[in-house]
């Protein structure tokens, strides 16, 4: 117990350690790493458990002479507090001797600043200084590097997150992840990083040209406007011959060619096939509407037509075909006697014929032969006509036992 208590005073202060302390060393990354995680970084956007990254506050830029060595590091950090007032509580906590804030870099009030710190602390992790303070805190936002490196990746990421490149839910606009996908990736040795062809690949991405912006903005209309191509050249054209001719039968004409384009080009989706509606039009979609316009005078006539329980198809066809053998011989019987056609419904007096005095007068005629040998046609017709309408009618059999 006494060994223990004598070792541990023997053991140095915070001051002491501090002093005697030395910077941990950081494992290098290599260009591709480095430039694959700053990627990443953008793409992924502020993360929603981190609330303070999405509001407004601002990152400093501070040059601090230690008390415990010699050297003369660099401190870039975040706050929502006035940068000379964190400045000045910085300096009594942790006891530095000199702190200043760099003019170069002046702290000021950006968006997702504290997302900024993250891509700044990033770039520069190859030249982080880890050492423990004199709180006793092994800090990891002092780097040493040179001012004029740490001033421009500082002004990069701080500029870029001013411009807003993600909405408020931290996901990354479309034209800047567009822009991330096309970049040029920096491809330096893995055992010789080149720090300054790595910021001019990230200053190209970061600073859009003026001319990339009125150009990505032209393309990206087109881009929309794309599938109405047509539709917009044809009202284009249309509103072009309105405004420099007259009133007349041509300009009625190209408007209703207008109009039936526009027409076609909704109806028409852009691969060219019918639309739902058209599909089922063309798919016997008339079927309701034909039905709903059917009267019901034109119902009735179809229900008549139909065969009843009672009757049978083979009546039917036998009734039918004898009803036109019937026909055929009335008018046969029509063209012998060049006369009306009889009506079979009415019954023939063969007496009233006999006894009248055209009939006795005919007797002594000398076209009596003709006119016998006529009767005999008429009366042999009148009797297939009869036999006919027997096997028409077949509960009427008294009709054909005149002539027999």
């Amino acid at each position: 117990m006494q060994d223990e208590t004598a070792r541990r005073g023997q053991r140095p202060n915070v001051t002491e350690r501090a002093a005697s302390d030395t910077a941990t060393p950081v494992k290098k990354l290599s260009g591709i790493q480095l430039d694959g995680d700053i990627a990443k970084l953008i793409k992924d956007g502020p993360t929603r458990d981190r609330d303070k990254e999405k509001v407004n506050g601002s990152i400093y830029f501070y040059i601090v002479k230690p008390r415990s060595g010699e050297v003369r590091l660099l401190k870039i950090g975040r706050t929502e507090k006035h940068p000379n007032e964190r400045r000045i509580q910085i300096k009594g906590i942790c006891g530095h001797l000199e702190i200043e804030e760099h003019p170069r870099a002046v702290a000021r009030d950006i968006a997702f600043y504290g997302f900024a710190e993250r891509l700044i602390h990033k770039e520069l992790s190859n030249y982080q200084y880890q050492w423990l303070c004199d709180c006793g805190t092994r800090h990891r936002e002092y780097f040493q590097v040179s001012e004029d490196v740490a001033v421009k990746v500082f002004e990069r990421w701080r500029d870029f997150c001013d411009q807003k490149p993600w909405d408020l839910s931290g996901k990354i606009l479309p034209v800047w992840s567009q822009r991330l996908q096309n970049r040029a990736r920096c491809r330096t040795a893995e055992h010789n990083f080149d720090h300054l062809e790595f910021a001019r690949h990230w200053d190209t991405f970061t600073n859009p040209m003026s001319f990339e912006r009125i150009l990505s903005d032209l393309l990206r209309v087109l881009k929309l406007g794309f599938p109405e191509r047509w539709r917009n050249i044809a009202l284009a054209e249309f509103l072009t011959i309105v405004c420099f001719s007259g009133y007349s039968f041509l300009t009625k004409l190209w408007t209703v060619i207008v109009v039936s384009m526009v027409l076609i080009d909704t109806v028409f989706t852009e691969d060219m096939h019918f639309t739902a509606r058209m599909s089922q039009l063309m798919g016997g979609g008339l079927q309701s509407l034909i039905l709903g316009q059917t009267s019901p005078k034109d119902r009735k006539v179809v229900e008549t037509k139909g065969l009843t329980p009672e009757a049978n198809p083979g009546d039917v066809l036998y009734e039918s075909s004898s009803r036109v053998e019937v026909h055929q011989l009335r008018r046969e019987s029509a063209a012998a006697t060049s006369q009306p056609l009889i009506d079979m419904t009415e019954p023939i007096n063969d007496g009233d014929d006999l006894g009248s005095p055209e009939s006795a007068a005919n007797k002594d005629s000398p076209d009596k032969d003709a006119r016998s040998s006529t009767s005999v046609d008429v009366t042999s017709t009148q009797s297939r006509v009869l036999k006919g309408k027997e096997c028409l009618y077949p509960p009427f059999q008294q009709c054909a036992d005149g002539p027999e």
